[in-house]
């Protein structure tokens, strides 16, 4: 046998179990787990964490809402020209999935949205709408304890601007994001 002959004998040997081995089927993967929206309260901190103000990264972030398609332009308790508090809660419930009011922009329509707290019994809810006296709305950041007349709401129109702000205004409803 020649040199060359032994080289292909040798080259068939050495390929020819990899050729003639079955392939095995591949290994179903599990299914991935769906990411789970983020919740309002979570989109709030991120907006907080950018630094957004008003009027223009919120009007961004509404794709053009009407700001004033269902409430006249008034002067807010911080001097903005309209309310945009009601608006920025309604852009966070949208984006994350959940309802809103048809008249959002206002703080009194978002009474009554939600499933009802009695939070004079049970405390305010972490990530609960919020309606203070005055008519702000707002996500519960933190309740510390009855009788602390307060509570740190995270929303957007608070010191004009999206942000985390203790507000000790009569609470007027508390309500779970649907």
């Amino acid at each position: 046998m020649t040199f060359w002959d032994q080289l292909k004998q040798w080259f068939a040997e050495l390929f020819a179990p990899v050729a003639a081995k079955p392939v095995p089927a591949p290994t179903p993967e599990p299914p991935a787990k769906p990411t789970p929206k983020p919740s309002p309260l979570d989109w709030f901190v991120r907006r907080d964490q950018w630094g957004e103000h008003n009027p223009d990264n919120v009007r961004e972030l509404s794709k053009g809402w009407v700001l004033t398609k269902h409430c006249k332009s008034y002067k807010t308790i911080v001097g903005a020209d309209y309310a945009w508090c009601g608006m920025s809660l309604a852009t966070a419930m949208k984006d994350c999935g959940l309802t809103y009011p048809v008249q959002c922009e206002t703080a009194m329509n978002w009474i009554g949205h939600g499933r009802a707290v009695n939070w004079k019994r049970d405390g305010i809810p972490r990530g609960a709408i919020v309606v203070v006296q005055g008519y702000h709305v707002a996500l519960c950041d933190e309740y510390t304890a009855p009788g602390k007349d307060g509570v740190f709401l995270r929303g957007g129109n608070q010191l004009n601007k999206i942000c985390r702000k203790w507000d000790d205004r009569e609470v007027v409803w508390v309500g779970i994001p649907v």
